[in-house]
């Protein structure tokens, strides 16, 4: 008898359980539709959306500890149509606006990786850390000034020449047509 009671006891208290998960995931969905409603009007609403979404996810995560696969916030997303990507765009502006999360630092621009690579070309611009091609292109230099080349190196040497030049040509052409405001070479 006392199994009995204990089980209709537990049956009701899963059953309180259920309908407060269930209360809660409609609250959720009611909540993420309408920010996002909000977000479609106009962008500026983004960060309370992430807002929302970020409360969310944390509340989900904070029940669901390590078993969160297919629950939480992308189910609701995905019931209304709303891009993953762009949820957890605004989530994330979201943490890094009230310090949860850095912000990930900008990438360097094309110029910026560019100048380092060409820098490590340029002799005098080096700064003292020439770079292995700077050094090989001097001692090829070197055995040149020498006149102590054997029949394998004056190969290798004259594909180095056209190499170098085909290099220097399309280099030149490239910095013409970085250096106009249109790209055109001219």
């Amino acid at each position: 008898m006392k199994n009995l009671e204990k089980q209709g006891v537990a049956g009701r208290h899963d059953g309180d359980v259920m309908a407060a998960e269930s209360a809660q995931d409609t609250r959720a969905k009611l909540e993420i539709a309408a920010a996002w409603n909000e977000y479609q009007q106009t962008e500026r609403h983004g960060m309370e959306f992430g807002r929302v979404c970020y409360q969310w996810r944390e509340t989900f995560k904070s029940k669901a500890g390590c078993k969160s696969k297919g629950t939480g916030i992308r189910p609701i997303l995905e019931e209304f149509g709303i891009p993953t990507s762009t949820a957890y765009f605004w989530i994330k502006r979201y943490e890094s606006s009230i310090g949860v999360k850095h912000p990930t630092p900008p990438q360097k621009s094309v110029f910026e990786e560019l100048s380092k690579v060409l820098n490590a070309l340029v002799p005098s611009i080096t700064d003292g850390v020439e770079h292995k091609t700077i050094t090989l292109i001097q001692e090829a230099s070197d055995r040149v000034l020498a006149q102590d080349l054997t029949k394998q190196e004056e190969e290798h040497r004259e594909e180095v020449v056209f190499l170098l030049n085909k290099i220097s040509n399309d280099f030149a052409i490239y910095a013409q047509m970085l250096g106009q405001p249109g790209g055109t070479v001219q």
